[in-house]
């Protein structure tokens, strides 16, 4: 009972696994999550990401993760089982060296298989995981954490996203690489799971097991992640709970001194939103009145000057062309409460149809030889019937011009 109640003080209740693998040449992530009940994991999820950032959007952010590596840095060879532990690397390996690479050998009765890895590349992954909210618990490379597993897997081959295995008498007789990328769906305790996700499954138990069968130098640095990872539950956890204290003692104060200030409180309150209100009334009043001004300023400033424009428009224009709408100093945008009225001064802009080119070219030209025009600019014009032609015209109006 105290052993649950510790790990779920330092883990909670959900654990998450992940293996990182290469596929064509590209690094893969396969991903469970469970929660933890009663000492059985449930309520499991499974992802396959291409990338640790994208992982970390599905499974959230902030949570603590076992890691497989299983990339094509991470090397796997197999020797006899009459090796022990340094002479099995030795004849793995020969001259490698333990300072440079991380290392792990899995015995069986028949074999024994080594994994390595350069210390850099298993670091820069950690780092990534970390950049990306992971909190990485520990480690394991290639399949040595397959062996947890054995007593619950009854086939006789089982491929994973990157090797194949055999699999004699719940031992790993043999392995390969999975360049057909077979898979199949294995049931353990009533869970069906898809092969590739076995070796992240593996690591669900990681952060909660100390595997004395696994040899190697990875348990000093994982143990390092671990520790790392407890100091920091237990300072945010330390921090909540300082927190909640402090809380409830502010609460406890407000609950006692909250009567003698809560009149006072009230009226302040009060005062408050009416000035807040007679301040707001008095800028949307202002606001509007400014608006309003500008709007009468334009009205009566431009009258006549639009009524000169549109005239000589009108009676200029050509009995083939036909005004559609015409627009005298339009807005730029809708007008907004919180903004100043923005449109284009000195401009109309025409829309219509013409049912000759010719003598719409003649007023184009007409147009733009007059005074009191700047320049004509053809917007668009397109056939829209077969014998009309629309248009869309901008007008740049000389405003001193002499009526």
């Amino acid at each position: 009972m105290l052993n649950r109640l510790l790990s779920y003080i330092s883990y909670g209740s959900s654990f998450c696994g992940i293996e990182v693998n290469t596929f064509d040449a590209s690094d893969q992530f396969f991903a469970i999550t469970a929660e933890k009940r009663k000492q059985e994991f449930e309520k499991f999820d499974f992802y396959k990401e291409d990338s640790l950032a994208a992982l970390s959007q599905k499974v959230g952010k902030n949570r603590h993760a076992f890691l497989i590596i299983n990339t094509d840095k991470v090397l796997v060879k197999e020797v006899a089982s009459s090796f022990d532990q340094k002479n099995a690397l030795a004849h793995a390996f020969p001259g490698l060296s333990s300072s440079e690479f991380f290392f792990e050998v899995v015995k069986f009765s028949e074999k024994t298989f080594v994994a390595v890895c350069r210390k850099e590349e298993v670091e820069s992954i950690i780092r990534k995981a970390e950049v990306n909210h992971f909190h990485v618990l520990g480690f394991h490379l290639g399949f040595t954490s397959l062996k947890a597993l054995l007593p619950s897997l009854s086939y006789d081959e089982l491929p994973t996203q990157r090797f194949s295995i055999t699999l004699e008498n719940q031992e790993i007789g043999s392995f390969s690489l999975n360049q057909e990328n077979e898979h199949l769906f294995c049931h353990i305790q009533g869970v069906e799971i898809h092969s590739h996700h076995i070796l992240a499954l593996s690591g669900l138990t990681g952060p909660l097991t100390n595997s004395k069968e696994l040899l190697g130098n990875t348990t000093a640095t994982s143990v390092d992640l671990k520790k790392l990872f407890l100091e920091k539950a237990f300072f945010r956890n330390g921090l909540k709970l300082a927190v909640t204290l402090l809380l409830v003692i502010v609460m406890g104060n407000l609950f006692f001194f909250n009567q003698f200030r809560k009149k006072y409180q009230q009226l302040d309150a009060e005062a408050s939103l009416i000035s807040t209100q007679q301040r707001t009334i008095k800028t949307k009043t202002e606001t509007l009145e400014l608006k309003e001004s500008i709007v009468k300023n334009i009205l009566n400033s431009d009258h006549s000057k639009s009524s000169f424009f549109i005239n000589r428009l009108v009676s200029g224009k050509p009995p083939s062309v036909v005004f559609s709408e015409i627009h005298y100093q339009p807005l730029e945008r809708n007008p907004r409460p919180d903004k100043a009225i923005q449109y284009r001064k000195g401009t109309i802009v025409l829309s219509g149809e013409s049912g000759s080119k010719e003598a719409f070219s003649q007023w184009i030209e007409t147009l733009e030889a007059e005074d009191w025009i700047l320049e004509v600019t053809i917007l668009d014009y397109g056939m829209a019937q077969t014998t009309r032609d629309l248009f869309h015209i901008n007008l740049k109006l000389n405003e001193d011009s002499k009526k």
